[in-house]
């Protein structure tokens, strides 16, 4: 049932408040609790009947309550002239001295009306202006300081006057007072139910349409998710309200709601993937007084039929598989100095610097450094220098932006990310206005940057330098990091194996330890087992290469000039079993799943598949389909 909440502060507006409840034709319409100050904000934030329209309150509790930001409106429950004198003729009689020994204690919209009261009355009376409980007990400290005898004020002034000997009236509200609040208040429920009416309206309507519909205030936080957005995100909307949207999405699309959350234009039809299925996103803001309140975000099912292709409007950001320091592998002198410095830099604020060779993890390391910072719940934007545009910029607002290879930097970029990094605003030339800006900058790069960089952003961002050593310079790592990544797969020939490791020289760094170690998984499937000269072949991708030249020759019609010996070599043949289908192919076994694995390799191109086994296209077709009669 909808009701209207009096909290009464004090046992006189309390007492007043039951009868008018009593009054009333159904005495459930309104409810009284007793309560002042913060006590009865908590008690709107935590405790309030969810089905409340209207709060009635009086003085600075009303104050505080309406300074709060509750979904519910509050009446203030007037203090009449006639009050004013009560009060102060009660004081009077209490000191029976000068009036300038008398001081009101009230809010400072109450002590303007109070002042010119008093200059009609031609009272002397002491005025002390208070916006919250602390204020309060200041004053009551100055009124005993200043030889104040007698204070006026609400309930918790009387509690704390007594508190510290000093005399105290209550500035009571009559019983007419109370009931002019109540009928304020009805106008104000009538006001509240024909909006409650129309939003009801509107959420039936929004959780019966096709489109997934989810709203985001301007605290970046959910307030609705309809049951097609539940569906499509596969989240009930009890796990999503309340909670930050870049949990619900990945980088690239918590970009762009975050681009229209700052510069309030809309993005239509982004196509994004979403537990394997594609949609498109559409954002829109929510404008309150030329404000941005929030946004609304709908996202459909791609139908490539009924809607036009359109290319993201930001390049997407790639997953990280470590998001701590401490998920990383190594205890090299130099590699663990790096660490020290990230988990350092991270408390700070200031731009960092990553320096290093390509492939050494700058991206790493700067994601790591967000996910220790205290923006670790916003946004981690990774972009490309010579593609970073002022949409990126508005993007990462909050959360943290990385920049690849700094030195690429455009020089209208340049310029903005100078204004953007000294003044925290950024310009928009469509509006003509400057708008906050905050995000943390991270960059990254292989090169020395004091003599690439333009000196006046070079200066800005050198604060926090951080040199990450190529694996070379951190040997001591090398078979660590191997064998995380070979995962499962077991190596024969262990002991020359690491020697070949570390005898390498790595000029990919830890990118081509990675590259070579997915490739080396993959090829040994069948039997999860690396050897030594597996290895020693792939840490040389020339012969993938060595091919090309006789290749072309291939594809010109002369396919007989391509030479076996000059293909990639898969592993070795597994041995003839009755449990392993395959074929006998120049004294060596094929099984079926490599002839799979070469159709694969060279796309279905028949022709090449047969010059690696070194047998007539005849013949592969003819082991081709008896294997695919073998399985029928």
């Amino acid at each position: 049932m909808s009701q209207i909440i009096l909290i009464a502060s004090g046992d006189s507006i309390a007492h007043y408040g039951k009868i008018l409840q009593q009054s009333l034709p159904d005495s459930r319409s309104i409810q009284i609790v007793n309560g002042y100050m913060e006590a009865a904000v908590d008690y709107a934030r935590h405790q309030m009947p969810e089905d409340t329209d209207v709060i009635i309150a009086r003085g600075n509790t009303a104050k505080l309550l309406k300074s709060a930001h509750l979904t519910v409106p509050v009446v203030t429950i007037p203090i009449t002239d006639s009050d004013l004198v009560h009060s102060i003729q009660k004081a009077q009689t209490l000191y029976g001295g000068a009036n300038s020994q008398i001081a009101y204690i009230g809010m400072e919209d109450v002590i303007r009306s109070v002042q010119a009261f008093l200059d009609i009355l031609n009272c002397d009376i002491r005025l002390y202006p208070v916006t919250s409980s602390q204020d309060i007990e200041y004053s009551i400290k100055r009124a005993k300081k200043e030889q104040i005898h007698v204070v006026i004020g609400g309930q918790y002034t009387q509690k704390l006057a007594e508190e510290y000997g000093l005399k105290s009236v209550l500035l009571e509200s009559s019983l007419n007072s109370l009931k002019e609040a109540y009928d304020r208040a009805l106008e104000v429920q009538k006001g509240v139910q024909l909006q409650k009416k129309k939003l009801q309206e509107r959420l039936t309507m929004i959780h019966s349409i096709f489109d997934g519909i989810v709203s985001i205030n301007e605290k970046r936080k959910v307030t609705l998710c309809n049951p097609s957005a539940e569906k499509y995100l596969k989240l009930s909307s009890s796990k999503v309200i309340g909670k930050s949207y870049i949990q619900l999405f990945e980088d690239t699309e918590c970009a762009l709601i975050n681009q229209v959350l700052l510069s309030g234009q809309s993005a239509a039809d982004h196509p994004f993937t979403l537990h394997g299925t594609t949609y498109l996103l559409s954002v829109h803001p929510v404008m309150v007084h030329g404000r941005n309140k929030g946004v609304i975000l709908s996202l459909h099912p791609y139908q490539p039929r009924n809607i036009r292709q359109t290319e993201p409007s930001i390049l997407p950001t790639p997953k990280y598989s470590f998001s701590s320091f401490f998920d990383l592998t190594g205890n090299a002198p130099a590699f663990r100095q790096a660490v020290s410095l990230g988990l350092l830099y991270a408390r700070s604020d200031e731009p960092v610097l990553i320096i290093g060779e390509d492939g050494t993890g700058r991206e790493t390391f700067a994601h790591c450094i967000h996910c220790e910072s205290s923006r670790k719940n916003e946004l981690f934007l990774a972009r490309e220098a010579s593609l970073l545009n002022t949409e990126d910029l508005l993007a990462a607002s909050q959360g943290t932006l990385y920049i690849r290879s700094i030195e690429n930097l455009s020089q209208e970029m340049t310029a903005v990310l100078i204004d953007v990094l000294r003044t925290h605003t950024i310009f928009l030339p469509d509006s003509r206005t400057r708008q906050n800006l905050d995000f943390r900058l991270i960059a990254g790069s292989s090169v020395d940057l004091s003599k690439q960089l333009a000196g006046s952003l070079y200066y800005l961002i050198h604060s926090l330098l951080l040199p990450l050593p190529s694996l070379a310079q951190r040997k001591e790592d090398i078979i660590p990091l191997f064998f995380r990544y070979l995962g499962e797969c077991r190596c024969t020939d262990e002991p020359e194996i690491r020697e070949l490791l570390m005898n390498y020289d790595w000029p990919g760094n830890i990118r081509q330890l990675q590259g070579i170690c997915r490739r080396l998984v993959l090829l040994c499937l069948d039997n999860g087992i690396i050897d030594k000269a597996m290895l020693k072949y792939h840490l040389d991708d020339s012969g993938y290469f060595a091919h090309l030249s006789d290749m072309e020759q291939s594809v010109s019609g002369d396919v007989s000039k391509a030479s076996p010996e000059t293909f990639p070599k898969i592993p070795s043949p597994v041995q003839s079993s009755p449990e392993i289908p395959g074929f006998i192919i120049h004294n060596q076994f094929v099984s079926w799943e490599e002839l799979n694995g070469l159709d694969r390799y060279y796309h279905g191109k028949k022709s090449l598949i047969a010059s690696h086994l070194g047998i007539s296209r005849s013949t592969l077709w003819r082991y081709l389909k008896e294997m695919e009669e073998s399985r029928k």
